[in-house]
């Protein structure tokens, strides 16, 4: 079944263009501006342009919006074109022959060639290159709004088909358009501009409240109708949710350590507990009512599915099954949950993957799997005769949750609760009051015997953020396996080892690695350090895939430019290698993630195993060492191992308090764990952080705590440091081998890990001035800001934006990193950059668009303030908002009706906590000893450690054995052969539940009757892996140790 259009709006005849509609090449010579230029210059740049859009063209600048973030125009969905289509398009319109030198660049994009094209990776990149040469199209003639038509055109040829207007519009663009438009408008039609600017810097320089209204609607073209005067400002209830309206929800911050998570929910004084909830493995989907229609998206852009789901009662594959849990005084309502597929024939959720078959299934039946949508909030109600409907966004979740459960007197004058949970079909998502850790470990034990995922933690006292994502208010949390760090990593094959013995002759052992930053002058092409070895996790067909691969030999004296090994180890040096445009991507998960001397990031994999090659994915989405270095270092990865870096816990602690020495005065002595998300001070700004020395652990430490502080405010951080506009942080004293290098080039400045604390500290970006700088290249020197010496203090409000009171021509250039820029001529401004190879505007217009006009925008001033407004929610410190909400009398809110909540925080819902075993007395690490850090291929089962699930053991440790007749027999039978099987490749077996490095259990699938309650007394310190007898047959005959999940009981 075809997705429906989304219905446009109409415009208001006031918005009706004054003027023509200008070229094309004007907003791409704004494009090539702003993806060159630092962030205050581009959001300067697009005032301007907007400036002067409404001064010649007219209000509505929607026509322009849709193009600058093509990613949120609902109204052209999809184009249904890949690059693999546009390549063949654009052949095609071109004249071309795909079997050409140029045609096989443009299929093969991804893929550098010897001697041809520079561009690799970058599809719009490689298209210029090759169609530059052959276009003769000097300057094009094409308006914004032909180009908006055009795209129309193609994304309604791809729901009906029609080739032909395909065709016309590729020639259209091909006659046109110079190369580089043809560029941008792939980007366009891509929906990745990648122009440094986020929707969040878009929206605050449209108008300020720009934000505040997507999320409450997702709807582009009804922000650029309504806000069309930058002047008028919206009402609070204008950036509510509304019927219909498909607003953005709110979601969970960062996954942390559970005692973390949960110190978060009770950091407020007000905190009496939080709520647990079962976190979901479906589609996070809304559920609007207006009498009896009903309306159904996504959280992406709105996507609507109420095709799928129904909009009556008569229609769909939900609705119809649901209108008994409405109460028939609940006329309005919005409902944020989760769709499921529930399978009746064996009573369990089917993966996200069934959703859409399920959904679209019209196949008589009532054991037919079909989609199951499950409730954990409710933001809008309004019963029959009540006046106004009751918002309740801004109510704590308390509130909400006991919404949820409300009680109202009906027409018969008894008391029914306003939603009825239809089993299979419409039901409340899992929750508990949890109070401590361990009542988070009770149920997070709980939901993985239900064969659940995890939990999601919230604050009672959270109001419901549109668009928000605050680690404060809602965490997720889930199981840690001991030899399992809990999120498997995507690496890169480079070099092969061959096996020993009957594995002879063949690759048998692959070494991975992480992508780091461009070393070589080439920025095309990428460096790999090596990370891991891997050998089991892959079964025969895999491997022989793998070695019919173009492999090469590897010269031990001579690596690769673009491979960085070890410069005294050993085990990342094998026999061959692939070249990356041959190479593939494996998922790999492992124990933990440790320091180490022996590979060329620094670190490795302990016992890492191969879940599968990942044939979806290409060598761009390989980790990087950034990712890697946050996994390591993340709380939790800390408590999986008390020996990261080589330090005892005693040591990990004095590790923290030397990176805090580095802190700034307006942040010593903070628990680091506890800072929250500050601002958006570094927002669309780019950073390489560079190590210390590694003869300076504290130094080396560096990077992860500044990279973190950046990502707090806003800030992206990169690996390569050869990323345009981005800046080099250094947090070392001694000069480390990155750093000379980049002093010897004398191309990029290097700037101290201070410039960051000071800036977070004074709540603005101050400017460079030469005290931040390790490291000045010549051209920096004559810059008036790091002339200018020491910057002089400044008073800032709670928001980190200069007071009110203070000198408009102050507060720039705090605000801005060049007071001398931001006040410069236009001439100032394009010297700014000599020596920048970005195409200027070929038209005096265009740079006029780009550099004058009015100036309206002004980010000193709080109007104009492009922070994110989820980021000031949750304020620990103060629970005055909310603090009166959470008492019972607060639920009677329902405008027309007594209702009477139950209060959610005195007394859960839903199924009784089960019983913990024992104590975490401390984390055990897998393996032999501590040295051990990888599998042996000859003996697969090294270092595991299996209990079997016999009748004899069972019956030892008390419980119950199947009464089946023949069930024993066959039992003990098949734990004999398995007890066998796991002696012979090295593993062992014990009868000893409490064995602290016991990793797996085996059960015999004829009586699975133990499984919860072995789960139970198994799960401490970290959970162990249950699995049927045939995993370990399985491992065996295909000789790798297999992913346990597809051998569940």
């Amino acid at each position: 079944m075809p997705e429906p259009n989304q219905p446009g709006i109409e415009r208001p005849a006031a918005l009706a263009p004054r003027g023509p509609s200008p070229p094309f090449y004007r907003l791409v010579a704004l494009f090539e501006w702003c993806s060159k230029k630092k962030l205050e210059l581009r959001r300067r740049y697009l005032a301007s342009w907007f400036d002067n859009w409404r001064n010649f063209v007219g209000p509505d600048l929607y026509p322009v919006m849709r193009l600058l973030l093509p990613q949120k125009d609902r109204e052209r969905a999809t184009y249904g074109f890949k690059e693999a289509t546009l390549a063949k398009a654009f052949i095609s319109s071109f004249g071309m022959s795909e079997r050409s030198p140029d045609g096989q660049s443009l299929i093969h994009w991804k893929r550098p060639e010897e001697n041809t094209q520079k561009a690799v990776g970058d599809f719009p990149s490689v298209l210029f290159q090759v169609i530059n040469a052959r276009s003769s199209v000097m300057q094009g003639t094409l308006t914004i709004e032909q180009v908006n038509n055009l795209l129309d055109d193609l994304s309604s040829s791809f729901r009906v088909s029609g080739k032909a207007l395909i065709d016309r519009v590729f020639k259209t663009f091909a006659q046109e358009c110079t190369a580089n438009e043809i560029r941008w408008i792939v980007r366009i039609i891509l929906k990745d501009l990648n122009i440094g600017m986020k929707e969040n810097t878009v929206f605050g320089v449209f108008h300020p409240d720009a934000t505040d209204l997507y999320n409450s609607c997702s709807n582009l073209q009804k922000i650029c109708y309504d806000l069309h005067d930058p002047k008028h400002r919206l009402n609070a209830s204008d950036k509510c949710v509304t019927l219909f309206q498909p607003f953005q929800p709110m979601l969970c911050g960062r996954t942390g350590a559970t005692a973390e998570s949960v110190k978060l929910m009770l950091a407020d004084k007000n905190d009496k507990g939080f709520i647990m909830e079962e976190k979901l493995d479906g589609e996070r989907i809304q559920l609007h009512k207006r009498g009896n229609e009903f309306f159904l998206c996504s959280r992406h852009i709105g996507k609507d599915y109420t095709y799928l789901y129904g909009n009556s009662y008569d229609t769909g594959s939900l609705i119809p099954y649901i209108q008994d849990a409405f109460h028939p005084m609940l006329q309005d309502l919005v409902l944020d949950g989760e769709m499921m597929v529930w399978d009746p024939e064996v009573e369990k959720y089917l993966p996200f993957g069934n959703l859409k078959t399920s959904a679209l299934d019209k196949t008589p039946g009532p054991g037919r799997p079909h989609p199951c949508f499950k409730i954990f909030d409710v933001l809008y109600l309004k019963l029959k005769g009540a006046k106004n409907p009751t918002i309740l966004t801004e109510r704590t979740l308390a509130v909400r949750l006991g919404a949820l459960k409300d009680e109202i007197t009906g027409p018969n004058g008894k008391r029914t609760r306003l939603f009825r949970e239809i089993p299979g079909r419409l039901e409340f998502a899992l929750q508990r009051i949890g109070k401590t850790q361990k009542d988070v470990e009770a149920f997070l034990q709980e939901v993985v015997e239900e064969r659940g995922e995890g939990l999601v933690l919230k604050r009672h006292l959270s109001p419901y953020v549109l668009g928000g994502r605050d680690n404060t208010q809602w965490v997720k949390v889930k199981p840690e396996y001991m030899d399992d760090m809990g999120e498997s990593v995507d690496v890169i094959v480079l070099a092969g080892e061959y096996g020993r013995g009957r594995r002879g002759g063949r690759i048998s052992s692959l070494i991975c690695g992480v992508r780091a930053e461009h070393l070589r002058e080439d920025a095309n092409e990428a460096t790999y350090q090596t990370f891991c070895r891997v050998g089991t996790g892959l079964n025969f067909e895999e491997y022989d895939w793998i070695n019919k691969k173009p492999w090469k030999k590897l010269n031990k004296n001579k690596f690769p430019d673009w491979m960085s090994v070890s410069p005294i180890g050993t085990d990342d040096k094998g026999d061959v290698y692939l070249l990356p445009e041959d190479s593939f991507i494996l998922s790999v998960k492992a124990a933990s993630i440790n320091s180490t001397e022996q590979y060329g990031c620094g670190q490795t994999l302990r016992f890492p195993r191969c879940k599968g090659i990942r044939h979806d994915l290409t060598v761009d989405d390989c980790l990087t060492k950034a990712k890697g270095m946050f996994i390591a270092f993340a709380p939790a990865r800390m408590r999986l191992n008390h020996h990261v870096c080589g330090f005892s816990p005693a040591k990990k602690r004095k590790t923290i308090v030397q990176k805090r020495a580095i802190v700034s005065s307006a942040h010593k002595g903070a628990d680091l764990e506890d800072i929250e998300k500050q601002s958006s001070l570094f927002e669309d700004m780019k950073f390489f952080v560079t190590a210390g020395s590694v003869r300076h652990p504290s130094h080396s430490l560096v990077p992860l705590f500044i990279s973190r502080r950046i990502h707090e405010n806003g800030g992206t951080y990169s690996q390569l440091k050869s990323t345009e506009g981005a800046y080099i942080i250094y947090g070392g004293i001694d000069d480390t081998l990155p750093v000379v290098n980049i002093k010897k080039k004398g191309e990029q400045d290097i700037i101290k890990a201070e410039w960051i604390q000071d800036s977070i500290a004074a709540g603005t970006v101050l400017p460079l001035a030469k005290r931040f700088f390790h490291y000045a290249t010549e051209q920096r020197q004559s810059d008036l800001d790091y002339l200018s010496g020491e910057t002089t203090s400044m008073d800032v409000d709670d928001e980190g934006e200069p007071t009110e009171d203070e000198d408009e021509e102050d507060a720039k250039p705090s605000k801005f990193l060049s007071a001398h820029r931001a006040s410069s001529s236009k001439r100032a401004l394009i010297d700014d950059d000599e020596d920048d190879d970005s195409e200027l505007p070929n038209d005096v217009t265009s740079l006029e668009w780009i550099l004058a006009g009015r100036n309206s925008y002004d980010d000193t001033k709080d109007s104009w303030n492009t922070e994110v407004k989820y980021e000031d929610v949750g304020d620990f410190g103060d629970g005055s908002a909310t603090e009166s909400e959470a008492d019972e009398d607060d639920y009677d809110f329902i405008d027309g009706h007594d209702a009477q909540s139950q209060n959610l925080i005195q007394g859960g819902a839903g199924r009784g906590s089960p019983e913990t075993v024992g104590d975490n007395n401390g984390d055990l690490e897998m393996g032999e000893d501590s040295a051990a850090h990888t599998y042996d291929p000859d003996r697969l089962f090294r270092h595991l450690v299996f209990y079997l699930d016999s009748p004899k053991n069972a019956e030892t440790h008390g419980m119950g054995v199947s009464a089946k007749p023949g069930v024993r027999e066959a039992a003990e039978k098949e734990f004999a052969r398995i007890e066998r099987l796991i002696c012979e490749n090295g593993g062992i077996v014990t009868s000893n539940l409490a064995e602290g490095k016991l990793t797996h259990v085996v059960l015999f699938k004829r009586d699975i009757t133990r499984r919860v309650a072995l789960m139970r007394m198994t799960s401490i310190p970290k959970r162990r892996h249950l699995v049927l007898t045939s995993f370990v047959s399985g491992c065996v005959d295909e000789e790798c140790l297999l992913d346990e999940d597809a051998f569940a009981p």
